[in-house]
């Protein structure tokens, strides 16, 4: 579940996005973004559950305990809503849309119907909840991985002398400061550097404190072997599907800096495979995506209970996480965006602020 919240849109969409508005150089940012992610990652995860506590719906973890067991219970009780309004965007609005644009521009397929038909599947598993959420992520994650790693490779290696170029164009560019005496590249610069590292947290969540919700939803014996499967996580998400995605579009060459990232997919794709690329690359997002619903849902779910055990909250919740899905098919994806980063940026601030506090339950 961690990984299927995880990996999602970020891995595809997100690195196209990344390189549409930052250049090449955003990789760079974002291997950075995950160098400080892994260490980010260990330490949530290893204090989360460390510090789990056993209710009477099973175990509990993550920030919101932390938060409580050092007596800031208005915090806890604010990074759980932070959560929960995080959902709605990295959850419901992101997903549908990307799974809306990429089914309407390779089927042609109007947005309301993916929509409706996204948001009525999503439905039929959340009714399970755990168990049924926890038996799609398993089979889905590693095939939508696995495929999408095995397509990446074929694009990257069929061209293999190209490799070093692109990683002399990565590194060029973010450091380019050839233009500096027009300002220009400062500003090229800024923006690799913003779009690589806010996509990198996308992507791979480090430091927000929604992955430590599910590894601590399980009795631990070591915490620490769990912190350093967070850690294979980032390593996971970042370095094997974000690099392999981004070095398949930089080989296949992406035009029109400034795009969208799901049009830039697009036709890099259709480039690189024929007529059956945006198909394809739809087939990828919806695989991505669902579990990314899946995942957020359950992060949402565990702090809402957290809140409350209040059964109508929870099927208001419910309904309203479905609604959003609705939305997305008519939002627009640079708004989807900001607004993600935007929440992002509120859980992690309350999770680094648990992080540091959370020094005095190790203290002697």
């Amino acid at each position: 579940t961690a990984l299927a919240g995880t990996l999602g849109i970020g891995g595809m969409v997100g690195v196209a996005a990344a390189l549409a508005m930052g250049g090449a150089g955003a990789v760079f940012w974002m291997g950075v973004s995950a160098l400080a992610g892994m260490v980010l990652k260990y330490v949530e995860v290893t204090l989360s559950c460390a510090s789990q506590v056993k209710t009477a719906q099973g175990w509990r973890g993550g920030a919101m305990v932390i938060l409580e067991k050092l007596h800031h219970p208005a915090a806890a009780a604010c990074f759980c809503l932070c959560c929960m309004a995080a959902a709605f965007a990295m959850g419901a609005l992101v997903p549908a849309s990307s799974v809306c644009a990429a089914l309407h521009m390779a089927f042609d397929l109007p947005p309301w119907i993916s929509a409706a038909a996204f948001a009525l599947a999503a439905a039929v598993v959340l009714r399970g909840r755990g168990q049924a959420i926890l038996k799609a992520n398993r089979v889905l994650i590693p095939l939508a991985t696995l495929l999408d790693v095995g397509m990446c490779l074929w694009i990257i290696f069929t061209p293999a002398e190209r490799i070093g170029t692109i990683g002399e164009q990565i590194l060029r560019e973010a450091f380019d400061f050839s233009a500096a005496a027009s300002g220009g590249s400062g500003f090229a610069l800024s923006k690799a550097v913003r779009y690589g590292v806010s996509r990198g947290i996308f992507s791979h969540e480090a430091g927000m404190g929604s992955a430590p919700l599910s590894y601590a939803s399980a009795p631990v014996s070591d915490p620490a072997r769990q912190g350093l499967m967070g850690v294979a996580e980032v390593f996971i998400d970042t370095f094997l599907v974000c690099m392999l995605t981004a070095f398949a579009l930089l080989i296949i060459g992406i035009d029109g800096y400034g795009q969208d990232g799901m049009t830039l997919m697009m036709a890099a794709f259709s480039r690189a495979i024929g007529p059956a690329g945006p198909a394809l690359i739809a087939f990828f997002i919806v695989l991505f995506a669902f579990p990314c619903v899946l995942g957020w849902y359950y992060y949402a779910s565990v702090c809402l209970t957290y809140l409350s055990g209040s059964a109508l909250l929870a099927d208001g919740y419910r309904l309203s996480f479905l609604l959003m899905i609705a939305a997305g098919a008519m939002l627009s994806g640079s708004l989807i965006w900001e607004i993600s980063d935007l929440l992002n940026g509120c859980m992690t601030v309350l999770n680094l602020a648990a992080l540091f506090l959370a020094r005095r339950l190790t203290d002697p």
